[in-house]
Formats: structure tokens, C-alpha cells, sequence
């Protein structure tokens, strides 16, 4: 396995770790983090439920999408 798809993983496994909390508390369930490499840069993928393992409906994938984002600024 080339080093860049283990960075990508261990990257993954930072990014699940960094927000799998702080989107509970939106009543969101992370169910995965996917890094890949789209127009020229890493992409992030969520994968997202709602909490107890429900369909997500919009207000949460809004929820969520504004969770991550504020968490991975703050990150950097």
C-alpha cells in the first residue's frame, strides 16, 4: 500500500475521532469518514444517520454538514 493511501487513512481515523462526538450532540451518527483525491485535492466524505440508526432527514445532513465544518476550521 503507497504511503499517500495510509496518510489517507490515518487521516480518516483523525477526522472520525475529531467529530464522532461533537455530531452526536447534533443527534447525528458518524458512520464514516472517507478521504480521497478529487480535482487535484483531498476530498472528505461523510457518511452520516440519524441518531438510533434512523434515516437522516435534510435538517440533519444541514446539522451535520454545519457541525463539521465549524469543528474542522477550528482544527485547522
Amino acid at each position: 500500500m503507497a504511503a499517500e493511501e495510509l496518510d489517507r487513512h490515518a487521516l480518516a481515523d483523525r477526522l472520525y475521532d475529531l467529530l464522532a462526538t461533537d455530531l452526536a450532540a447534533e443527534d447525528v451518527e458518524l458512520v464514516d469518514v472517507r478521504v480521497f483525491r478529487g480535482g487535484g485535492r483531498l476530498q472528505i466524505r461523510l457518511s452520516v444517520d440519524a441518531a438510533g440508526g434512523e434515516a437522516i432527514d435534510l435538517d440533519g445532513c444541514v446539522r451535520a454538514s454545519r457541525a463539521a465544518g465549524m469543528l474542522l476550521e477550528a482544527a485547522d
